[in-house]
C-alpha cells in the first residue's frame, strides 16, 4: 500500500481535491450519487485499456481507489439486503 502521507507532503493536491469536488457535485445531479458500480466499471475499463502505459506503483494506487470503492459498495448492498430483511420480518411478524 502507497503512503498517502508521504505523497500528499510532496504534492499540492489541492486542485484535484477540487476537480473532484466539482465533479462529485456534477454526477449527483446525473446519476444515483450513492450507486459506485458505475464507478467500479469505469475504473476497471480504464486500467484494462491502460494498463501497459502505468507502472507498478500506478497500478497499486489504483487498485486501492478500486478496492476502497468495491468494499463500499459491498458494505452498500448488505446494509440495504439487512433493511430489506429486517422490513420482510416486521412483516410476517405483524397481524
Amino acid at each position: 500500500m502507497l503512503d498517502t502521507e508521504v505523497m500528499a507532503e510532496n504534492l499540492d493536491i489541492t486542485p484535484i481535491i477540487d476537480a473532484f469536488h466539482a465533479r462529485a457535485e456534477y454526477l449527483d445531479s446525473v446519476e444515483d450519487p450513492f450507486d459506485l458500480d458505475p464507478a467500479i466499471v469505469k475504473l476497471a475499463q480504464w486500467i484494462t485499456k491502460e494498463k501497459r502505459w502505468l507502472t507498478k506503483d500506478d497500478l497499486e494506487a489504483l487498485c486501492d481507489v478500486g478496492g476502497m470503492l468495491f468494499r463500499k459498495q459491498l458494505l452498500r448492498h448488505a446494509q440495504a439486503s439487512a433493511t430489506t430483511n429486517e422490513r420482510v420480518d416486521r412483516v410476517a411478524i405483524d397481524p
